[in-house]
Protein backbone atom coordinates (compact mmCIF):
# COMPACT_ATOMS: atom_id res chain seq x y z
CA UNK A 1 0.00 0.00 0.00
CA UNK A 2 1.41 3.72 -0.79
CA UNK A 3 -0.60 6.37 0.43
CA UNK A 4 -0.30 9.97 -1.06
CA UNK A 5 0.14 12.00 -4.30
CA UNK A 6 0.63 10.54 -7.26
CA UNK A 7 3.92 13.03 -8.26
CA UNK A 8 6.92 12.34 -8.78
CA UNK A 9 7.95 13.58 -4.99
CA UNK A 10 6.31 10.25 -3.77
CA UNK A 11 8.61 8.06 -6.27
CA UNK A 12 5.63 6.52 -7.13
CA UNK A 13 6.29 5.07 -10.66
CA UNK A 14 9.32 3.68 -8.94
CA UNK A 15 7.87 1.64 -6.51
CA UNK A 16 5.51 0.29 -9.07
CA UNK A 17 8.24 -0.86 -10.95
CA UNK A 18 9.79 -2.38 -7.88
CA UNK A 19 7.33 -4.36 -7.31
CA UNK A 20 6.69 -5.34 -11.19
CA UNK A 21 9.44 -7.32 -10.47
CA UNK A 22 7.94 -9.38 -7.72
CA UNK A 23 6.09 -12.24 -8.08
CA UNK A 24 2.50 -12.20 -6.50
CA UNK A 25 1.29 -9.93 -4.18
CA UNK A 26 -0.46 -6.64 -5.49
CA UNK A 27 0.01 -3.17 -4.92
CA UNK A 28 -2.34 -0.59 -3.96
CA UNK A 29 -2.15 3.31 -4.20
CA UNK A 30 -4.51 5.31 -2.46
CA UNK A 31 -4.16 8.87 -3.54
CA UNK A 32 -4.58 10.67 -7.01
CA UNK A 33 -1.93 12.81 -9.41
CA UNK A 34 -0.03 13.77 -12.19
CA UNK A 35 1.67 9.98 -12.26
CA UNK A 36 -1.73 8.08 -11.86
CA UNK A 37 -1.81 7.18 -16.16
CA UNK A 38 2.05 5.30 -15.22
CA UNK A 39 -0.03 3.40 -12.71
CA UNK A 40 -2.87 2.40 -14.12
CA UNK A 41 -3.09 -0.53 -16.03
CA UNK A 42 0.05 -2.13 -14.77
CA UNK A 43 -0.48 -5.74 -13.91
CA UNK A 44 -1.72 -6.34 -10.12
CA UNK A 45 -1.46 -2.47 -9.48
CA UNK A 46 -4.67 -0.27 -8.43
CA UNK A 47 -5.53 3.39 -8.22
CA UNK A 48 -7.88 4.20 -5.66
CA UNK A 49 -7.94 7.55 -5.92
CA UNK A 50 -8.15 10.13 -3.05
CA UNK A 51 -10.32 8.02 -0.50
CA UNK A 52 -12.01 9.89 2.75
CA UNK A 53 -9.68 10.26 5.43
CA UNK A 54 -11.78 8.06 7.62
CA UNK A 55 -10.71 5.23 5.45
CA UNK A 56 -7.34 5.54 5.32
CA UNK A 57 -7.22 3.50 8.51
CA UNK A 58 -9.16 0.77 6.98
CA UNK A 59 -6.64 0.39 4.06
CA UNK A 60 -3.92 0.47 5.95
CA UNK A 61 -5.29 -2.34 8.23
CA UNK A 62 -5.69 -4.32 4.69
CA UNK A 63 -2.01 -4.01 4.14
CA UNK A 64 1.10 -6.17 4.80
CA UNK A 65 3.39 -3.55 4.02
CA UNK A 66 2.73 0.40 3.96
CA UNK A 67 5.36 1.98 1.32
CA UNK A 68 6.83 6.09 1.25
CA UNK A 69 10.20 5.83 -1.03
CA UNK A 70 9.68 9.43 -1.54
CA UNK A 71 12.58 11.06 -2.77
CA UNK A 72 11.69 13.65 0.06
CA UNK A 73 9.23 13.04 2.94
CA UNK A 74 9.58 15.90 5.60
CA UNK A 75 8.22 13.41 8.45
CA UNK A 76 6.18 10.41 7.14
CA UNK A 77 3.06 10.59 8.92
CA UNK A 78 1.62 7.76 6.98
CA UNK A 79 4.86 5.49 7.69
CA UNK A 80 4.16 6.25 11.56
CA UNK A 81 -0.17 5.38 11.02
CA UNK A 82 0.81 2.47 9.69
CA UNK A 83 3.33 1.36 12.11
CA UNK A 84 0.66 2.08 14.80
CA UNK A 85 -1.58 -0.14 13.07
CA UNK A 86 0.98 -2.86 13.11
CA UNK A 87 2.12 -2.86 9.65
CA UNK A 88 5.84 -3.13 8.45
CA UNK A 89 6.63 -0.14 6.66
CA UNK A 90 9.29 0.50 3.66
CA UNK A 91 10.41 4.49 3.77
CA UNK A 92 12.84 6.52 1.87
CA UNK A 93 16.24 7.24 3.65
CA UNK A 94 15.84 10.83 2.72
CA UNK A 95 13.66 12.24 5.37
CA UNK A 96 12.30 11.82 8.89
CA UNK A 97 10.40 8.30 8.74
CA UNK A 98 14.09 6.85 8.30
CA UNK A 99 14.63 8.36 11.90
CA UNK A 100 11.86 6.41 13.68
CA UNK A 101 11.65 2.99 12.01
CA UNK A 102 13.68 0.41 13.97
CA UNK A 103 14.84 -2.52 11.76
CA UNK A 104 12.75 -4.74 13.38
CA UNK A 105 9.50 -2.67 11.75
CA UNK A 106 10.55 -1.61 8.84
CA UNK A 107 12.85 -1.53 5.91
CA UNK A 108 15.11 2.10 5.22
CA UNK A 109 15.84 2.38 1.48
CA UNK A 110 18.05 4.61 -1.24
CA UNK A 111 14.85 6.34 -3.04
CA UNK A 112 16.76 6.21 -6.52
CA UNK A 113 17.93 2.62 -6.41
CA UNK A 114 15.19 0.77 -8.10
CA UNK A 115 16.94 -2.57 -7.28
CA UNK A 116 16.95 -1.06 -3.25
CA UNK A 117 13.08 -0.66 -3.11
CA UNK A 118 13.21 -4.19 -4.60
CA UNK A 119 15.08 -5.62 -2.04
CA UNK A 120 13.53 -3.35 0.39
CA UNK A 121 9.75 -4.31 -0.50
CA UNK A 122 10.79 -8.20 -0.01
CA UNK A 123 12.39 -7.35 3.33
CA UNK A 124 9.63 -5.67 4.06
CA UNK A 125 7.27 -8.42 3.26
CA UNK A 126 9.25 -10.85 5.51
CA UNK A 127 8.75 -8.70 8.35
CA UNK A 128 5.08 -10.28 8.78
CA UNK A 129 2.10 -8.74 9.60
CA UNK A 130 1.03 -7.85 12.37
CA UNK A 131 4.41 -6.26 13.41
CA UNK A 132 4.82 -5.72 17.52
CA UNK A 133 7.93 -3.71 16.93
CA UNK A 134 5.95 -1.13 14.58
CA UNK A 135 3.58 -0.46 17.46
CA UNK A 136 6.32 -0.29 20.13
CA UNK A 137 7.30 2.70 18.42
CA UNK A 138 4.15 4.43 18.52
CA UNK A 139 3.59 3.48 21.81
CA UNK A 140 6.41 4.48 23.44
CA UNK A 141 5.47 8.34 23.53
CA UNK A 142 8.52 9.77 24.73
CA UNK A 143 10.74 8.50 22.06
CA UNK A 144 7.80 8.96 19.14
CA UNK A 145 8.26 12.56 20.61
CA UNK A 146 12.31 12.76 20.39
CA UNK A 147 11.93 11.71 17.05
CA UNK A 148 9.32 13.90 16.10
CA UNK A 149 11.19 16.80 17.67
CA UNK A 150 14.58 15.94 16.49
CA UNK A 151 12.98 15.21 13.13
CA UNK A 152 11.14 18.89 12.49
CA UNK A 153 14.19 20.61 14.23
CA UNK A 154 16.59 19.09 11.67
CA UNK A 155 14.32 19.60 8.82
CA UNK A 156 13.66 23.09 9.61
CA UNK A 157 17.30 23.83 10.15
CA UNK A 158 18.10 22.26 6.41
CA UNK A 159 15.20 24.58 5.02
CA UNK A 160 16.52 27.48 6.62
CA UNK A 161 19.99 26.93 5.56
CA UNK A 162 19.02 26.15 1.78
CA UNK A 163 17.23 29.66 1.80
CA UNK A 164 19.95 31.18 3.37
CA UNK A 165 22.21 29.82 0.31
CA UNK A 166 19.80 30.52 -1.95
CA UNK A 167 19.01 34.06 -0.50
CA UNK A 168 22.97 35.28 0.73
CA UNK A 169 21.93 38.71 1.32
CA UNK A 170 18.71 38.42 3.02
CA UNK A 171 16.56 39.50 0.83
CA UNK A 172 12.62 39.88 1.43
CA UNK A 173 9.75 40.50 -0.11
Amino acid sequence: LCIGSLSERKNVVALADAFGRLEGGSLVFVGDGELRPQLEHRERVTVTGVVPHAEVAGWIAAADVVCQPSLAEPFGIAALEAMALARPVLVSANGGAAEFVPPQAGVVVDPTDGAAIESGLRAAIAIGTPCAAATSITSSSSRLRASYSATWLGATARTVARSSACNPAGVTH
